[in-house]
């Protein structure tokens, strides 16, 4: 039945309209009116409905916009927005800029990677030159999403100013991202419900993750009366994670931890609570393992490969959360996944790969021991950024 009813929603067709229409006519006008296809009544019938049908697909829209299942755009942003999920909206890379200069370079100063063109960053500020070089400012890429610049790789200078002679970025850029399609948004929205409820581990982790900034969460939990094997006093949990503000994790992890359960970690931070008593609040901010590469890269003739992009690729998929090479906390790496994110880089013909643990290098290329993994500990995660890298 088409309408609204207990089953839900259903729009009428262009053919059931015509019926409907031909059916009243017959019933209110004259039953021997000429419906024929090729009659004028047909004809005008067909207008009509065509017509309707199109409100019936309005109303169809209207109804699918309460629903998150069906709701796309902004109609899915407003059921978000009625449980606290909002879109993440795109974001440009940010990246450190060390200037060579004996003058101020003003914001807004552009530079790029002489083999990337469009590989662009803006300074967010001024640098102001006081007789001390280089000068260490922010930038961000001209366009929003995973714009990556691996250490070392914006060398030209696109804003030139008398006494700036050369730019670098001595670590690679953090990345932004794309704007949050539906599907990811109404995953994560899901997510989120599923996991509210204050004191689980998920729901902490859930409300952690909201916060701006916040990049990455891995919690730790000791639902015994002594100290297990992680440190971590028995009866606690311990929450690690990478980026936010301290006073904003403080407070999240306070209003969601459980009464009497201990908050373990290395950075402390004093909270108030509801009557104004004082309470530390324990994380622990993650220690950074810089992985060294050492890697080959044989190119088809003629040769399609972008030099350092195989570089570019492996830093980018390392830092996002939906490959599975991200570098999360306490995450194995695996050389394996490595090798295959450098042998699918356009014109590789073949990918050889070795990694080490700094302050070590890879003599070589060739992988010291066959599928190699390089174990994280719960406190730790692995990173390129910083990295001693050999290879075009």
């Amino acid at each position: 039945m088409s309408g609204l009813s207990l089953l839900g929603f259903e729009a009428k067709t262009v053919e059931q309209i015509i019926t409907e229409l031909q059916d009243q006519q017959r019933s209110t006008v004259d039953g021997s009116l000429n419906n024929s296809a090729t009659g004028v009544l047909a004809n005008l019938n067909m207008s009509i409905a065509m017509q309707l049908a199109q409100v019936w697909e309005l109303a169809q829209e209207i109804y699918d916009a309460h629903d998150p299942n069906s709701a796309e755009g902004v109609a899915l942003d407003h059921n978000g927005a009625l449980t606290g999920s909002i879109r993440k909206p795109a974001a440009a890379s940010v990246v450190t800029l060390s200037l060579t200069t004996t003058a101020t370079v003003p914001a807004g100063s552009v530079v790029s990677d002489p083999a990337r063109p469009d590989v662009r960053f803006s300074t967010l500020a001024t640098a102001a030159y006081a007789g001390v070089s280089p000068i260490l400012v922010q930038a961000q890429a001209q366009t929003t999403g995973p714009v990556s610049a691996p250490a070392a790789s914006l060398t030209k200078i696109e804003s030139p100013v008398p006494g700036w002679t050369a730019v670098t970025n001595p670590d690679a850029a953090d990345l932004g991202n794309d704007v949050e399609t539906d599907e990811e948004y109404r995953l994560r929205r899901e997510a989120e419900l599923s996991a509210q409820g204050g004191s689980t581990i998920d729901g902490v982790r859930a409300d952690l993750l909201k916060l701006p900034g916040v990049i990455s969460v891995h919690i730790l939990e000791n639902t015994t009366d002594s100290m297990d094997s992680n440190a971590l006093p028995g009866h606690s949990f311990e929450c690690v994670i990478r980026g936010g503000d301290d006073e904003e994790i403080a407070e999240t992890i306070w209003l969601d931890k459980p009464a009497g359960i201990f908050t373990a970690g290395s950075t402390d931070v004093t909270v108030q609570d509801s009557e104004g008593i004082d309470h530390i609040v324990s994380f622990t901010r993650p220690t950074a393992v810089v992985i060294n590469a050492t890697y080959d890269v044989t190119v088809g003739t003629p040769s399609t490969y972008v030099p350092l992009s195989v570089r570019a690729a492996l830093i980018a998929a390392s830092n996002d959360p939906a490959s599975n090479t991200y570098f999360d906390i306490a995450a194995t790496v695996y050389l394996v996944r490595l090798l295959a994110v450098g042998q699918a880089v356009q014109g590789v013909v073949n990918f050889s790969m070795d990694i080490a643990e700094a302050p070590s290098v890879p003599p070589d290329a060739v992988p010291s021991v066959p599928n190699y993994t390089l174990s994280i500990g719960p406190r730790e995660y692995a990173t390129f950024s910083g990295a001693t890298w050999s290879g075009i």
